[in-house]
């Protein structure tokens, strides 16, 4: 059940089951928001929501509507494009403490599933006619699939590992390798100094084995011709332009340029704006910049609380649970993405636009701003 309703629901499957096999004329994915809450309070605990619960439910709503109500737009389809993933990152931040007392292995079935879904969605639209070549694979999805791996057997980590490497190679995107890579990093390092447990010499020369021989076939079948040469660029020439700091050669110039305004202040928005990204065709410049977004969305100067509220909020976190032995799960999540955010938050805004991508990121924001609330211990509970 959890694998199914992970491919269904987390993966870029749900999109082509809801347009392209149903038939229906909007990508529709509020059926996995009521399944996700009845897991949660039905099959789950059997809890009936709290009074802080609904409170804080009421207080969404009420806000989400508000900054629809001041958005200035003529057809109500474009302020719900860009709107619903905001509501839907409050409301699996409300469910975030629910979903966090769950198993690790029911969180586990469902971002497999999630993976699985990927795939399929992968070769489907490969074999459809009119496709471009393009596939976006979730960042949130295989950041979620790396940290889980670790609580698995050891097999787990490599299946990720080949995972993650596919992901990169088939869709040519740095983020994926930045944001893979960031976590192995930090996964292998929590493992060693926090529980004493290193992974073996074969399972770290496997990883690496994996990581190159991805890499050294990407660069082989870009030069015979098998794969598009856009990949190869992608991955190779506009990361190494980007690590000698030539933007011309990493094509960041645009983004360096829009931080470099953005910080600069010049004619800042200073009256929120609100979900305005679909009418102004900004979606592209957004999905790069979240930064911008989020200072557009809320204006400057809320924008700006909005901003410093999560990074301290995750920060706080970071340093209440960095040498917590018994973390697991959701928390485990939520500890890792502390030191990816601030690099998304200025590379790419997926999670702010796409709505699974937004539910992912909601858990963990859940988990960031209910930190001073959590009792102040050592541990957390298994």
């Amino acid at each position: 059940m959890g694998v199914t309703y992970g491919a269904i629901g987390f993966s870029s499957l749900s999109y082509y089951l809801a347009v392209n096999v149903v038939g229906l004329p909007f990508y529709l994915w509020e059926h996995v928001v009521v399944a996700a809450i009845y897991m949660v309070y039905v099959h789950g605990n059997k809890q009936s929501l709290s009074r802080s619960e609904l409170i804080s439910l009421i207080s969404l709503i009420s806000i989400w509507l508000l900054f629809v109500v001041i958005t200035n737009v003529d057809q109500f389809f474009y302020v719900l494009s860009a709107a619903r993933p905001w509501f839907i990152i409050g409301i699996f931040a409300l469910l975030s403490k629910r979903v966090s007392q769950l198993p690790d292995s029911i969180i586990f079935q469902v971002i497999c599933g999630a993976v699985i879904g990927e795939f399929l969605s992968y070769f489907i639209q490969m074999n459809s006619p009119g496709w471009d070549g393009k596939i976006y694979f979730s960042y949130m999805v295989i950041c979620y699939f790396i940290i889980l791996s670790f609580r698995m057997k050891r097999l787990w980590v490599l299946i990720s590992c080949i995972t993650a490497m596919a992901y990169v190679v088939l869709s040519g995107f740095r983020i994926l390798l930045l944001v893979a890579m960031l976590v192995y990093v930090q996964m292998i390092i929590f493992r060693k100094y926090r529980s004493g447990v290193v992974l073996s010499y074969r399972t770290n020369m496997l990883l690496v084995g994996v990581i190159s021989f991805s890499l050294v076939m990407l660069y082989y079948l870009s030069n015979q011709g098998y794969i598009d040469q856009y990949l190869f660029f992608r991955i190779f020439q506009r990361t190494l332009g980007f690590l000698a700091f030539d933007f011309g050669a990493s094509q960041d110039g645009d983004k360096i340029y829009m931080l470099s305004h953005l910080f600069s202040l010049k004619d800042p928005n200073i009256i929120p704006a609100g979900f305005n990204m679909v009418r102004d065709g900004n979606v592209g410049l957004y999905m790069d910049n979240p930064l911008l977004h989020i200072l557009n969305v809320f204006g400057y100067p809320l924008g700006a609380v909005v901003v410093c509220i999560i990074l301290i909020t995750s920060f706080a976190y970071y340093v209440k649970y960095r040498d917590c032995v018994s973390l697991r799960g959701l928390n485990q999540v939520s500890l890792v993405f502390v030191s990816i955010f601030p690099f998304l938050l200025m590379l790419n805004g997926r999670f702010l636009y796409i709505t699974y991508d937004a539910a992912l990121f909601g858990l963990i924001l859940g988990r960031w701003i209910n930190v001073y609330t959590i009792k102040s211990q050592r541990h957390i509970v298994e």
